[in-house]
């Protein structure tokens, strides 16, 4: 077991794609912070399909590549407790309990965060709860909110994977906050039971032999939708599940693939990348627009922690109009084996990783190896007594049996007396 030095902290990171760590960074400290940063005292991170491919080298980190000099710290939906507060930080203060994006990674004790892309945690909600709510839940919302602003009507919606991650919170965003009437999903067989919990009113099985999504709409009268979420990357499927009629626009809204330079623009000032870069992603506009495909407008976006999406959010939550599915907790160490998880495509609900401090866990195994001890002792002493009773009971006999023989002897040496005697 390797000793904790002053001034490291544990952290799950790498140094090289596809290969995570669990050990020691720097800790970062006030002296380290940037103009609109804190610094979080992690209680929870959640997990989402986007950190493994981050693992994986699929998406780049945001701290640039990896190396044995430049660790990256995996996650990065985070929740906790202000520890220290940079320049430029308006609304928060130290001790504030606070959730949202950690762009540096969350997986560990400690982390820098910007302050614009966190927001306080009602206390209604506990640590995994708020942090389970951030990519998903923002990704679903803003899907919605974009959707309905791009549809003329906004009654009949179709929502891809209703039981993943962002799928599961937009069925209850949709029905419960949108107010949408017809909602059509599609789950695995296992998941219908689900799915109509969580808000669907039609629920259709992608497993059965020989689906497709718009002839299976077309047989229970539900074509012509008002609007689709792609978050599978079937964006082709769902535009001819849409509206075709030119005088009412229909939407689909999608998370794959190239957003328009506008949006990457939004991305970049959010990330705080340097001016150039966002310059640079602004002249993207002039060719990423928004597509139209006949009378369908097609939309690829990308979530941003926006504080006051956040707080909505929340909110729904507190208000029980949305519900935050946990699906499994690891402690900090076993976080790597969450993201194994994760890569073999278990994301049907919200994955949390609540973070022990390793004092208290290494306290508690302490407790249950001198708790064995003293059971051990006590067995010991337990043979011990069996050992000297049965010693003490065999030397008892031993000595009656002693006892018994000079008796004996006694007797024998009487009657051999007594016939000397009398002869």
């Amino acid at each position: 077991m390797s000793v904790q030095t002053q001034g490291d902290m544990k952290a799950v990171f790498m140094t090289q794609y596809k290969k995570a760590n669990f050990g020691n960074i720097q800790t970062p400290k006030s002296k380290d912070l940037m103009f609109g940063q804190v610094i979080i005292k992690v209680h929870a991170v959640s997990l989402n399909p986007i950190d493994h491919k981050i693992l994986d080298g699929k998406w780049k980190p945001a701290a640039g590549k990896p190396s044995s000099k430049n660790p990256a710290v995996l996650g990065q939906d985070i929740s906790g407790t202000i520890s220290s507060i940079g320049n430029g930080v308006k609304y928060f203060d130290v001790g504030d309990e606070v959730f949202g994006i950690s762009w540096s990674g969350a997986l560990a004790s400690h982390r820098i965060c910007y302050a614009d892309s966190l927001c306080k945690k009602p206390k209604e909600l506990s640590h995994g709860e708020a942090a389970a709510l951030v990519t998903a839940g923002l990704t679903a919302m803003q899907m919605l909110e974009r959707a309905k602003m791009n549809s003329a009507r906004f009654n009949k919606v179709f929502i891809s994977a209703g039981c993943g991650g962002v799928g599961h919170f937009a069925l209850q965003l949709a029905k419960r906050v949108f107010s949408v009437g017809e909602i059509i999903t599609t789950v695995s067989t296992g998941k219908m039971e689900l799915a109509g919990e969580l808000g669907a009113t039609k629920v259709l099985d992608y497993t059965e032999s020989g689906f497709a999504l718009g002839k299976r709409l077309k047989e229970i009268g539900l074509e012509n939708l008002d609007s689709a979420l792609d978050n599978v990357g079937n964006v082709s499927e769902c535009q001819q599940c849409v509206n075709q009629n030119k005088d009412e626009a229909s939407s689909v809204v999608t998370i794959l693939g190239l957003p328009t330079g506008a949006m990457l623009k939004e991305v970049a000032i959010k990330h705080h990348l340097p001016k150039f870069s966002i310059l640079l992603l602004g002249l993207l506009n002039l060719k990423t627009k928004i597509k139209y495909r006949g009378p369908v407008i097609v939309e690829n976006i990308i979530m941003l922690p926006i504080p006051e999406d956040l707080a909505k959010l929340s909110s729904f939550a507190v208000d029980k109009k949305i519900k935050v599915v946990i699906d499994r907790i690891y402690p900090l160490e076993e976080a790597i084996a969450g993201l194994e998880y994760l890569r073999e495509g278990h994301f049907s609900r919200r994955r949390v990783l609540l973070k022990q401090k390793l004092k208290l866990k290494l306290k508690l195994k302490l407790k249950l190896k001198l708790k064995l001890k003293l059971k051990l002792k006590l067995k010991l002493k337990l043979k011990l007594k069996l050992k000297l009773t049965k010693r003490m009971c065999w030397q008892q006999q031993q000595q009656q049996l002693q006892l018994q023989k000079q008796r004996h002897l006694q007797r024998i040496q009487k009657l051999v007396l007594l016939m000397m005697l009398l002869l």
